[in-house]
Order: C-alpha cells, then sequence, then structure tokens
C-alpha cells in the first residue's frame, strides 16, 4: 500500500511551486462556478438602496454587476424638476436631504459627542448601513455634483460606483492572500501535485 505524504499551502508553495499553482487554478475555478459573488455583494446592494431611500429617490430599473460596460441605474426624483438641477442648487438639494439629517447634532452633550468619536456637524463614516461602501457612494454624489453633473446624472453614476466596489471585492476573493489564509483556516492539505485532499 502506497503511502501519501501530504503539505500544508505553505509547505506545498515552498517544495512544489508547480503543485501550488494547481492548487490556486483549482481554487479559483471552483470560485467562479458559483458567479462573481461575495459575502460582501448584498451589503453594496443593500447601502446603494438605503442612500436612495434616505434621500427619497427611487431606484426604477438597474443592472448592477462586476466587469459589465452596460451596468445601469435610472432613478425617480420626488419631483421631476429635480432631475436637471445641478451646481449650487444641486448640492444644496444633496444637504438638504441626504447628508444635513445625517449630521452629529452640536445640541449632543459634549460626553455624547465624545461616545462617537467625531465633533459635531460631522458625518458618521458609515451613515446608512454600517458598511464602508455607504462612503464611497456619498463620496461620488457630493465630486459628481462639484464637477457640474446634474442630481440626475449623479445618481444614475452610482450604477458605475457599485460595479467598482463588486470587481474590488472580486479581485480579493479571488487573490492569492485569500486563498492561503482560507486554506490555513480550514486547515487544508495538499498532495504534491495541488489535490486537495479532505481528512
Amino acid at each position: 500500500m502506497k503511502t501519501l505524504t501530504l503539505y500544508t499551502i505553505e509547505e506545498l508553495k515552498h517544495q512544489f511551486p508547480k503543485g501550488y499553482a494547481a492548487a490556486m487554478r483549482n481554487w479559483r475555478c471552483h470560485m467562479q462556478r458559483f458567479g462573481k459573488e461575495t459575502h460582501w455583494t448584498p451589503d453594496i446592494h443593500r447601502s446603494l438602496k438605503s442612500l436612495c431611500r434616505v434621500c427619497g429617490v427611487t431606484r426604477k430599473e438597474w443592472l448592477i454587476e462586476p466587469y459589465e460596460a452596460r451596468s445601469f441605474l435610472q432613478c425617480k426624483f420626488p419631483r421631476a424638476e429635480l432631475e436637471g438641477v445641478k451646481g449650487r442648487r444641486a448640492i444644496a438639494w444633496l444637504e438638504n436631504n441626504l447628508t444635513g439629517p445625517l449630521r452629529i447634532s452640536y445640541g449632543l452633550t459634549t460626553i455624547r459627542r465624545r461616545a462617537y468619536g467625531f465633533r459635531g456637524g460631522c458625518i458618521l463614516p458609515r451613515p446608512f448601513t454600517g458598511f464602508r461602501f455607504d462612503r464611497e457612494f456619498l463620496e461620488h454624489l457630493k465630486t459628481a455634483l462639484r464637477e457640474g453633473r446634474t442630481l440626475k446624472d449623479a445618481f444614475n453614476g452610482l450604477a458605475a460606483v457599485a460595479s467598482k466596489l463588486l470587481e474590488q471585492e472580486w479581485e480579493k476573493a479571488i487573490s492569492e492572500e485569500s486563498f492561503i489564509s482560507r486554506c490555513d483556516e480550514e486547515k487544508r492539505l495538499f498532495t504534491e501535485r495541488g489535490q486537495h485532499i479532505d481528512e
């Protein structure tokens, strides 16, 4: 009976580089079978949905996928005339309907403001869902309006931001660091050819 020698991912990487490359290739193929979704995908969509809901904008139609050049978002504003608003009026609308209500009150006692860790008038970093994606969407809107885009164009441009965030999370999910980390956590063992063996 032949004895099979098994290796941890670190041992495989240093002793059998070809086996390591094969193991990583197999793992990436396995990941892609489930589509380009990560555990952050629902949170990115929830963050975008929450931002629109907070300021009273309705998402009519959308297609938001990673690596999708045709990703789009069509929004409906509470009043149709708002769609073409730009410049200072658009920035004022954003402040009144989105960022203003999110600001920490100056009226809070010093003790409570210290508990937040921010001074009065600041916006908490993750105001909608508690995830870091909130800030990305908010920064996009501010930048787009400062550059002179209309409210409609700024909100519709959130699709590109969401698509890019999905791409970044997918790249992290299939990265070498993620592969090694997962193998270590699950204590995976491999043959010298990179075949994963369940204990």
